[in-house]
C-alpha cells in the first residue's frame, strides 16, 4: 500500500509542481513583471521554505512532515475554489514555499524504501512526459489537478514514518565536504536559473507566444522524461567521473546554442537533460558515497544547493548586461571553473 501511496503523490507532484512553478507562475506573471523582479521574488519565496525547512530539522520531524502535508492540502484546494487573481497568487507562491520542506522529507522518508527508489523516480518520470502531452494539447485542469494533488498529499499521511533523525553539520568543517558544495551549489544555482526562469529567457530572446513557449517546456519535459529512463544506465556506462563530464558538458552548452542561432526546440531539449542529469547524479553520488554516513545531513545541504539564492544573482547580472545570452555565459563560466577540480577528484 505505501508503494502505491508513494508513487501516487510522485507522479501527481510532478505534474502540479512542475506546472506551477516552471509554466504557469512566470506565465501568470509575465506581462506584468520583468525578468529581474520575478527572480527576485522567486529568490524569497526559496528563502522562506528553506527558512521552513531549517525550522523543521530542530523539531519533531514526523510532527513537522505533518504539518507541511496539512499545510499543502490546505493550499491545493484553496486554489480549486478561489478565483481571485490576487488571492490565487498568494496561494501559488504559498504553495511553493511549503513544496520545499515537505518534499525534503518526502525524500528522507521515501530513502527509507530503499526498493522503491526506482519506482518513485519512474512516476517522477512519467508525470514530466504526462505534463508534456497536457502542454501541448493545451488540456492542463489546474482545479481538478490541485484536487487529486490534495488526495495524494492525505495519502502520504498513511506511508512509513520519518526516524527521528539527528542533524549534524561536523562535516561542513572538512575540506572535501567544502568542495563537494561548492560544485553542487554552483551547478545547482545554475540548473535553478535554467528551470525557474526558463519561460522568461525564452520568450524575451524569442518574442515566441505564451503558447509557443509552453510548447517548448513540453519538448524540456519530454527529454527529461527519456534521460529519466535511462539514467541510470548511463552512470553504470559511464561511471561517475564521466557521467558528471556529460552533465556539465550539456549544461554549459545552452549559452553557446543561444548565441550561435540554435533552433529553441533543440535548446529546449538539452536543458531537459541537463535537469534531469543533474538531479540524478546529486542524488547517486550521495547515495554512493554517504548512504552509511550521515546522509540525511548531507542531503540538506545538496538540497538546499538547489534553492540558494540563483536566480537572485541572475536578476543582478541581467541589470549589469541587459543580455541573457551574456548572463547565461558568466554563470556558465563559474560553473566549469568550480567543477573541472571537482571532477578531478572524483573517485567513487
Amino acid at each position: 500500500m505505501s508503494t502505491i501511496l508513494y508513487v501516487l503523490f510522485a507522479f501527481l507532484d510532478s505534474l502540479i509542481a512542475v506546472y506551477i512553478h516552471y509554466v504557469h507562475l512566470p506565465s501568470f506573471l509575465y506581462s506584468n513583471y520583468r525578468v529581474e523582479a520575478y527572480g527576485t521574488l522567486i529568490f524569497l519565496i526559496d528563502i522562506i521554505g528553506l527558512c521552513l525547512l531549517w525550522i523543521s530539522l530542530y523539531v519533531n520531524k514526523e510532527k513537522a512532515y505533518t504539518m507541511f502535508i496539512w499545510l499543502l492540502i490546505l493550499v491545493s484546494l484553496s486554489i480549486t475554489v478561489v478565483n481571485n487573481t490576487a488571492f490565487l497568487l498568494v496561494l501559488y507562491l504559498a504553495f511553493l514555499a511549503l513544496h520545499i520542506p515537505l518534499l525534503f522529507w518526502y525524500e528522507v522518508s521515501a530513502i527509507e524504501y530503499e526498493r522503491f527508489e526506482t519506482v518513485v523516480g519512474l512516476s517522477y518520470a512519467f508525470g514530466f512526459l504526462a505534463l508534456a502531452i497536457v502542454l501541448v494539447l493545451e488540456e492542463f485542469n489546474l482545479k481538478l489537478m490541485s484536487l487529486l494533488f490534495a488526495f495524494s498529499l492525505y495519502g502520504l499521511m498513511f506511508t512509513k514514518k520519518i526516524r527521528n533523525v539527528n542533524f549534524t553539520a561536523s562535516h561542513l568543517f572538512s575540506k572535501e565536504f567544502l568542495i563537494e558544495f561548492t560544485a553542487i551549489l554552483v551547478l545547482g544555482e545554475y540548473i535553478e536559473i535554467l528551470s525557474s526562469l526558463g519561460y522568461y529567457i525564452v520568450r524575451d530572446q524569442s518574442g515566441f507566444t505564451d503558447a509557443h513557449a509552453k510548447v517548448l517546456i513540453s519538448v524540456a519535459l519530454a527529454s527529461a522524461f527519456v534521460v529519466s529512463l535511462l539514467s541510470d544506465a548511463l552512470f553504470s556506462l559511464l561511471k561517475i567521473k564521466r557521467f558528471s563530464i556529460l552533465l556539465v558538458t550539456f549544461s554549459v552548452s545552452i549559452p553557446i546554442m543561444f548565441s550561435l542561432g540554435t533552433s529553441y526546440y533543440v535548446i529546449a531539449l538539452i536543458l531537459g537533460v541537463s535537469v534531469s542529469l543533474f538531479w540524478f547524479f546529486l542524488r547517486v553520488y550521495l547515495y554512493v558515497k554517504y548512504k552509511d554516513e550521515d546522509y540525511v545531513s548531507r542531503f540538506f545541504f545538496f538540497y538546499i544547493a538547489s534553492h540558494a539564492g540563483g536566480t537572485l544573482l541572475y536578476s543582478s547580472m541581467l541589470t549589469i548586461v541587459h543580455s541573457h545570452v551574456i548572463a547565461l555565459y558568466i554563470v556558465a563560466s563559474i560553473v566549469c571553473i568550480v567543477w573541472l577540480p571537482f571532477i578531478l577528484r572524483l573517485r567513487i
